[in-house]
């Protein structure tokens, strides 16, 4: 499976902006592509890429829920920088970190928060906060 060169380009610079934007608040980031992206058939829903902001690691309290929090706040304004230095991307959605809501312990998180940005061109690309 081919992924098509507009999409590999649209996360190469995406990857790109969001490193040089991370660079300037002071962080390093380590940025994945993740998920069916060599088994799936394309047209596709969206492309996901996971973002780790490695310095976090160690200034990270608090429960789960709180250190989720946190992390998804700086990715926000990592991703918020890339959208205003005129990348050509635009943000279409944010789900921010949220409990299992069968459990409803701090503890126990479902979704560490994503962002979903929209290239020009080509199929939007979701930023997944990873801890």
């Amino acid at each position: 499976m081919t992924i098509p060169d507009t999409e590999k380009e649209n996360v190469q610079n995406l990857k790109q902006y969001l490193e040089i934007a991370a660079k300037g608040f002071g962080h390093n980031v380590n940025i994945n592509v993740v998920g069916g992206a060599v088994t799936k058939e394309w047209p596709r829903k969206d492309i996901d890429l996971t973002l780790s902001i490695l310095d976090l690691k160690n200034k990270l309290k608090g429960n789960a829920l709180d250190k989720a929090e946190y992390s998804f706040l700086e990715m926000e304004k990592i991703v918020r920088e890339v959208i205003e230095s005129k990348s050509g991307y635009r943000i279409i959605e944010t789900i921010k970190p949220y409990l299992d809501h069968e459990y409803e312990d701090p503890e126990i998180v479902a979704h560490n928060g994503s962002i979903v940005v929209s290239p020009r061109t080509g199929t939007p690309i979701e930023i997944i906060n990873t801890l």
